[in-house]
């Protein structure tokens, strides 16, 4: 590469080369401690930053597959908006989630108990049923037309999941609720 290598390239690269001598790792018990030079530091790591920009423009330029990732959101990464944007209809892919916030799937995991309190699993799993019971509270779809509007493969499906995840089936629940609004 040092051959078809921009001349900016290279001589940033000669020049970082001659900023030694490089200190050892480990000093001698007896030394005295080194004391920093922090402009040789700054300016050292100015120059990194400079070759790797040139470096990295390089490789784009040949074709290299190397496309930088833009940065993410300080904070949470866009792991919210993610979670938030996430289609209800399809199913919750955790890894095809990380991938487009930049982070492996257990950062993905821990970034997201941090800021929505839970896993991305159980976060969107709860979207889901909140879904669910504002659309069978609202009484003007049946059942099946709101399992098929979130995505559910069969009614019974989604009456197996509403008894898992809300105690009681479609059924039981709206007419529980719709007796107690007539109650009230």
């Amino acid at each position: 590469m040092a051959e078809t290598a921009a001349p900016a390239l290279t001589r940033r690269g000669r020049l970082l080369c001659r900023l030694g001598p490089w200190t050892e790792l480990e000093p001698e018990a007896d030394d005295p401690p080194a004391e920093t030079d922090w402009r040789g530091f700054c300016r050292v790591e100015a120059l990194f930053a400079e070759w790797l920009g040139d470096y990295l423009a390089q490789l784009s330029a040949r074709g290299h597959p190397f496309s930088p990732r833009p940065m993410p959101e300080v904070g949470d990464h866009g792991v919210r908006d993610r979670l938030l944007r996430h289609d209800l209809v399809r199913p919750f892919r955790g890894r095809e989630a990380a991938r487009e916030c930049g982070l492996s799937v257990a950062q993905f995991n821990r970034v997201a108990v941090r800021t929505v309190g839970m896993t991305p699993k159980n976060f969107v799993e709860g979207r889901r049923k909140a879904a669910a019971l504002d659309l069978l509270l609202r009484g003007d779809l049946q059942a099946k037309e709101v399992a098929f509007r979130l995505g559910f493969s069969s009614p019974q499906h989604f009456s197996r999941w509403m008894a898992r995840v809300a105690g009681k089936p479609p059924s039981r629940f709206r007419a529980e609720h719709a007796a107690a609004a007539r109650t009230t």
